[in-house]
């Protein structure tokens, strides 16, 4: 451990002295430019004096003997660039500044002293950063208050060329291919994709209305940015100025102007095709097999989505603020439809009414109604606020605090046609039985979550810069998590028309509709970027030297699922074995024999017991080291070499599980996961409308908590099968009853305690 700290603490000297990188994650632009006079000569030692629109933000430079001046590492936004130079005549021009790019504005200074010239800037889309390689798409904000989009940033990332949205494994975007896990999103230079999946919450989709700019990185992107074979998503927020602004609206959603939802396929049968009750059987093949699908209406309600920002400065020039508070409200009702019954049996699907209950049941279980109305309200928070400072001129200061946790109140019975019964539950005391839209209106849960993050930039000369960055953020994913008994989910999965009575169930039948627990899933991570950049205009061109040094800590604590509860689905048939597939299941192994029936018994259907749930807690640690140099040869050629490593490992959630004794069963170390990065481009033109570029690199996914909490402890999976036979149906009709699962599980491994699956 002391030699890796050694050798560590040598690699990141090195890199300073090397002279390294502006943000691990950037968040800034830069401003270049040539001041010449009329006569096309170069004007040293004139001083440009940056101040910003619409970001709090002001710098000024000099240039040098070549009459160039550079500003590295600025926030992006709009710009008013002044230039003057001795009896020169004043020139100002606005500049607009956007994420990881080089923006050019050249000056010509008149010889007569008279009124400021003042430039405005043409169309930042018209021209484009010759001296990059990489694919990016860069959204400012003026774009998306034109661009069509919903009420979140993510909502933007279609109007890429890049970007496939609703990519099917994990939902969300394709970025040159690539599935959703494999992105990176980034807001304010904090990571804030999932630990565990990769994805993006919705608690971390913050809205459009606080976005300064928004990036897409497609490809060649630079060594700075790692853990990510698809894209990278750069999220700018905004910030407060000398001048005060607000803004205050709302917008309504509504599901009337929507097209109506899908039908769902339920199942496929044999037999002749039927329409009944209005659900339509449509027949696939001309043997007679045929499918059914469920009708869905849509929801009534309406989503609201008000916003309330207001910015500006605390001291002018030297302190600036921003908040704003912009929730987004998802609420609507659903009328659920509860059919029964089977196409090709004669009745079809038929209404759900109190004989379909167990008999014994309450009656205020018994008689609920075939068709329920349930309702549901989701409030996605989000209020963000930030300060920036600049004591001096070399000096910049940021600090922000998001709080945007997600609060479910109320859920839906499933679709608007439903097969099975309304879910009901027994909580015992006072509370006792709660069954249909009554116990919907009371489940839900909160997600909580925010973020905290400091950074600051100091420029001790025009040439170097050095950056430090401290975040933070925690999710604790709970939704879904209100009221969900902590018993048995029954499920009566079939039961053969000669067995209905006999069963005390119906098919669909279910004691409540979930019993999956959490009581925790949080996750906090923990991330620090150190950071170096220096600029040499020799050895053949101008050389942007960058590295840095990253060190990021995620930790998790979950508890969650039915380990002590289970989930029992029953199957009635005089046919059926314990190899037979019973809702769903198929055993995957051959059974042994079963032990002899009692005397006089008859076996009349199977059932399994099925147990999970996700516990422990784990972190893992992952630092990384890059250093990287943007060569602008000419004015027209720039070639850009970067090398990235990383040292990473994955923990375990059980340090006793299989090759997981140390707590550690996958580690990279800082050779395995080396990533070179080459690009080069060149500009065809000098009008900055063409260039060439092509680029070579390698990509390495970063590491997700979904592998070892699947597979190094933190899951828990058990089926355990048993035989039904009429003597134990009287104990299985009180367990219906009753929803008792520890007696349920005991009865089923005392009997099966010799014909155990364990998975």
């Amino acid at each position: 451990m002391r030699n890796n700290f050694k050798w560590l603490v040598s690699m990141v000297s090195m890199v300073l002295l090397l002279s390294a990188l502006a943000f691990g994650q950037e968040t800034n632009g830069s401003l270049t430019g040539t001041v010449k006079d009329q006569n096309n000569a170069v004007i040293p030692n004139a001083t440009v004096k940056l101040q910003g629109v619409n970001v709090g933000f002001s710098r000024t430079l000099t240039t040098n003997a070549d009459g160039v001046y550079f500003a590295n590492q600025i926030p992006v936004g709009q710009y008013k660039v002044t230039v003057t130079s001795g009896n020169f005549q004043p020139a100002v021009k606005d500049a607009i500044v956007t994420i990881g790019n080089t923006v050019t504005e050249d000056f010509t200074l008149g010889t007569t002293v008279g009124a400021v010239v003042d430039v405005t800037a043409g169309d930042p889309a018209t021209t484009i950063d010759t001296s990059e390689a990489k694919v990016q798409t860069n959204i400012t904000a003026a774009q998306i208050e034109l661009l069509p989009k919903g009420t979140t940033f993510a909502s933007l990332l279609r109007t890429a060329a890049s970007t496939r949205p609703n990519e099917p494994l994990s939902g969300q975007y394709q970025i040159n291919g690539s599935t959703g896990a494999e992105n990176s999103f980034i807001v304010d230079g904090q990571e804030v994709s999932n630990f565990r999946t990769g994805a993006l919450n919705g608690n971390n989709d913050i809205p459009y209305q606080s976005v300064r700019e928004l990036q897409i990185k497609s490809s060649g992107f630079e060594a700075e940015y790692g853990g990510a074979t698809g894209g990278v998503v750069n999220v700018v927020t905004k910030s407060g100025t000398n001048d005060l602004h607000g803004e205050f609206g709302v917008a309504f959603g509504t599901q009337k102007l929507n097209g109506n939802p899908r039908p769902v396929l339920s199942n496929s049968f044999t037999g002749s095709p039927t329409m009944v009750g209005g659900i339509g059987n449509i027949t696939t093949a001309s043997t007679g097999s045929y499918v059914e699908y469920l009708p869905q209406n849509k929801d009534a309600g309406v989503n609201f989505f008000p916003t309330a920002s207001l910015g500006g400065s605390i001291i002018k020039d030297k302190v600036w603020f921003y908040g704003i508070y912009s929730p987004q409200i998802f609420e609507g009702t659903r009328v659920t439809n509860f059919v029964s019954g089977y196409p090709g049996n004669g009745a079809g699907r038929l209404p759900i009414g109190p004989g379909n209950f167990v008999a014994t049941l309450p009656d205020y279980v018994r008689n609920q109604a075939p068709t329920q109305s349930s309702t549901s309200k989701q409030t996605n928070e989000y209020a963000f606020f930030r300060l920036d400072a600049s004591p001096s001129d070399k000096l910049r200061l940021t600090a922000s605090f998001t709080w945007n946790p997600i609060v479910q109140k109320g859920v839906y019975q499933g679709g608007t046609t439903v097969i099975g019964t309304p879910s009901f539950a027994n909580f015992g005391g006072s509370v006792g039985y709660l069954a249909g839209s009554d116990l919907a209106s009371r489940q839900g849960g909160r997600q909580n979550a925010n973020n905290l993050r400091f950074e600051g930039v100091w420029t001790p000369t025009s040439k170097s810069i050095l950056g430090l960055r401290y975040s933070r953020g925690f999710l604790n994913e709970k939704l879904n998590s209100y009221f969900i008994p902590e018993n048995a989910r029954i499920r009566c999965r079939s039961v053969a028309a000669a067995l209905a009575a006999s069963a005390g169930c119906v098919a669909g039948f279910q004691t409540n509709g979930n019993n999956f627990t959490i009581t925790k899933d949080a996750s906090v991570r923990y991330t620090f970027d150190a950071d170096y950049s220096y600029m040499i205009s020799s050895f053949g061109g101008r050389h942007d030297i960058k590295g840095g040094f990253t060190y990021s800590r995620i930790s998790n604590d979950v508890l969650d699922g039915y380990k002590n509860t289970g989930v029992v689905s029953l199957c009635y048939s005089t046919t059926l074995t314990l190899n037979s597939v019973c809702g769903g299941y198929g055993a995957p192994v051959t059974i042994g024999t079963p032990s002899v029936p009692p005397a006089g018994q008859t076996q009349i259907g199977i059932g399994w017991v099925q147990r999970f749930a996700t516990s422990g807690a784990a972190k893992n640690t992952a630092n990384t080291l890059y250093i990287q140099d943007k060569w602008q040869v000419n004015s027209r050629l720039t070639i850009t070499a970067g090398l990235r490593a990383e040292k990473e490992d994955l923990p375990a959630f059980n340090a006793g599980a299989a090759g997981a004794a140390a707590g550690t069963p996958i580690s990279f170390g800082w050779g395995d996961k080396l990533a070179p990065r080459l690009g080069a481009s060149f500009a065809l033109t000098s009008d900055g409308k063409t260039k060439l570029a092509g680029f070579y690199g390698m990509f390495y996914d970063r590491l997700k908590f979904e592998l070892p909490r699947g597979s190094f402890g933190g899951d828990f999976f058990r089926r355990d099968l048993f035989p039904i036979f009429p003597e134990q149906q009287r104990t299985l009709t009180t367990l219906l009853v009753r929803s008792l699962a520890t007696m349920l599980i005991r009865s089923a491994e005392s009997v099966l305690s010799h014909r155990r699956l364990r998975t």
